[in-house]
């Protein structure tokens, strides 16, 4: 007997899996474990990455990964963030970036029912928690918190507020499509 996932639980179980995957990650990139994290979240991302690229969105959103990565080494190579790594070098951050992306569209698509200034404060808030997060944990230290929340309110309320603006617009585009 099978069982069937509704959309919801699917949603449930991709916001259980990407968060055990940050908890793995994060919890393990200061210590002697540093390379469980690493293993963990690249299996999720694997699992993943076959509805990416029938999705055409693997492409893409490796290079917004990217974008993330990049924006926290420039904080990190500023002095406002300081990010602890055992020895993968910051791995750890950039399987973070890969997952988190990878799951994005499919647990933030309601995000279209928000103006965009619901979604930058969104962003916000939910970004720099899960900062602080990582902060508790080890995982970073957090050196000027003023630039601190100043830069990463900033991109990640502009990343959630852009985000909604690309679901708004795929949606009608496939609506478009569905009625030619």
């Amino acid at each position: 007997m099978s069982m069937k996932l509704t959309t919801t639980s699917k949603t449930i179980a991709l916001a259980i899996t990407f968060n055990l995957v940050w908890l793995s990650l994060v919890a393990t990139a200061n210590s002697s474990l540093y390379w469980l994290g690493p293993i963990i979240g690249i299996l999720a991302y694997a699992m993943i990455l076959p509805k990416l690229h029938k999705a055409k969105m693997a492409t893409p959103l490796f290079w917004t990964a990217l974008v993330g990565f990049g924006f926290d080494l420039l904080v990190h190579n500023l002095g406002i963030i300081t990010l602890h790594s055992n020895n993968f070098s910051f791995s750890w951050l950039l399987i973070l970036g890969l997952v988190f992306v990878s799951v994005f569209y499919q647990l933030f698509s309601w995000l279209t029912i928000l103006n965009t200034v619901s979604s930058f404060f969104l962003g916000a808030l939910g970004g720099l928690v899960a900062y602080f997060g990582a902060k508790t944990l080890g995982a970073v230290v957090i050196n000027d918190l003023p630039a601190f929340i100043a830069l990463y309110g900033i991109f990640w309320g502009a990343s959630f507020s852009i985000a909604a603006k690309i679901f708004v617009a795929r949606k009608l585009t496939s609506s478009r499509r569905s009625t030619e």
